[in-house]
């Protein structure tokens, strides 16, 4: 299928031909006529004679036959290459093409001084679908009840933070902290070192990774005792040259604890500030609830989208999808960095978790994305700056940082433009649950 447009549909002296090449791809075929590029190329050497410095002649009365002799060659590809790019940009604009990133260009040719300039271009636009209706859409009430294991959870939760460590005799039980130095070894030389880190013995994670082997082998252990794994270093790990490396894990544990949990009683409710164990309860079911509330609202939210997008099923390209995939992995940097995560290993070890369904993952969240734009251009919806700063603002607050220093860092990794689309899309997301037939069940 191809789209040919008359000769004089971005200039009179410029040719194109646009071609379907696959889901959301074009190719484009573009002649520029010989005169435009003698033109281009005679106004090149105009420029260049008044700005030569040629030995012999006066600045501005070199001979263009002594500058086609010594840069010729050279100037003369650097304005057809002009010329493409140029040409490429008013043909796009002229065809009406969304381009989603640059435009491939191959097969340039000319010839001869006598012949078009030809080249080819292949580009990936943004898919055209058509939008169903968003308003209206069936979910189902998610569950915001909070049940007494819920508090319980809680509660444990708050006791943990008072909890204290008081040292093991015997072996390690699942749940005891292990005190250890940990090495990332090849061969007998050190990558990486930590002294004194905390290990949940029963846990799989060491160090920011993923170490199956250590769920079991960390329980049984005292103090003094030293354990080796072989482990598999992310396609995330700080230093290049070791990534996708299998490599020794080892841990020289040093000391074994035990957490003992304070009673929950009102002596406890009142080192919280407290009067007593029902009142801490009940500020702690207040909070339940409202988490409970903000979760059952994610999840009706996500319904909507899911059925929203289950509408509207469209081809990704490959190459798209990968893109996709590493701003996903931004994403997930800046929602940690949202949660407070500063740790480059633990924001590594997520990244490296999702990797596994990745390109899944992300041609789903592609095709939701489009989706999302597309409501958001209908009704007009965008970040304001001053939401954007607010964001910002808070997210320095968790950190401990000031937010110009937070945006810089948001700048410098991308992570703000990320923040815009992320904040657009609560705004739409929150649109489609406002206006969705919600029925009630668990």
């Amino acid at each position: 299928m191809s789209d040919e447009s008359p000769p004089a549909a971005v200039e009179e002296r410029v040719q194109t031909r646009v071609e379907d090449e696959g889901p959301c791809k074009k190719r484009l075929h573009v002649a520029v006529a010989p005169e435009a590029v003698r033109e281009r190329i005679d106004e090149a050497y105009r420029d260049l004679i008044r700005t030569a410095a040629i030995p012999g002649f006066r600045r501005g009365r070199a001979p263009r036959a002594i500058l086609e002799k010594r840069l010729g060659k050279k100037l003369e590809e650097e304005t057809r290459e002009t010329l493409v790019a140029e040409t490429l940009v008013r043909v796009i604009d002229d065809k009406g093409l969304e381009v989603l990133g640059d435009p491939r260009v191959h097969k340039v040719e000319q010839e001869d001084t006598s012949k078009p300039l030809r080249f080819e271009a292949t580009a990936v636009v943004r898919p055209s679908f058509p939008l169903p209706a968003y308003k209206g859409l069936s979910v189902r009430r998610a569950s915001a009840r909070v049940t007494e294991e819920d508090l319980q959870r809680a509660l444990d939760h708050l006791r943990r933070q008072k909890a204290e460590l008081v040292p093991v005799d015997g072996a390690s039980q699942e749940g005891d902290v292990l005190i250890a130095d940990a090495h990332l070894m090849d061969g007998e030389s050190a990558i990486l070192s930590r002294e004194g880190v905390s290990l949940r013995a029963g846990d799989e994670d060491v160090l920011g990774l993923t170490v199956a082997e250590a769920a079991r082998g960390t329980i049984g252990v005292g103090p003094d005792s030293t354990l080796e794994f072989r482990v598999t270093l992310p396609q995330g790990f700080k230093e290049e040259r070791w990534r996708g490396r299998e490599v020794t894990l080892r841990v020289h544990v040093t000391d074994v604890k035990r957490v003992e949990l304070p009673p929950a009683d009102d002596a406890w409710a009142r080192q919280m500030d407290f009067d007593s164990l029902q009142d801490l309860l009940a500020e702690v079911r207040r909070n339940l609830e409202t988490d409970k509330a903000d979760g059952a609202r994610r999840q009706m939210e996500n319904d909507a989208v899911e059925a929203l997008v289950a509408q509207v099923p469209f081809d990704l390209p490959e190459e798209v999808v990968r893109e996709e995939t590493n701003r996903l992995e931004n994403r997930i940097r800046v929602r940690l960095l949202m949660a407070g995560v500063r740790d480059e290993v633990e924001t590594e070890r997520h990244i490296e978790e999702h990797r596994s369904r990745s390109m899944e993952v992300a041609s789903h969240g592609l095709r939701a994305y489009f989706v999302l734009e597309r409501i958001a251009k209908e009704e007009r919806i965008y970040a304001t700056e001053d939401e954007v700063e607010a964001r910002v603002a808070a997210m320095a607050q968790g950190q401990g940082k000031w937010p110009n220093e937070m945006r810089e860092e948001l700048e410098r990794t991308g992570g703000l433009a990320e923040l815009r689309v992320h904040l657009r899309e609560e705004k739409v997301r929150r649109l489609l649950l406002e206006h969705a037939q919600v029925a009630d069940g668990e």
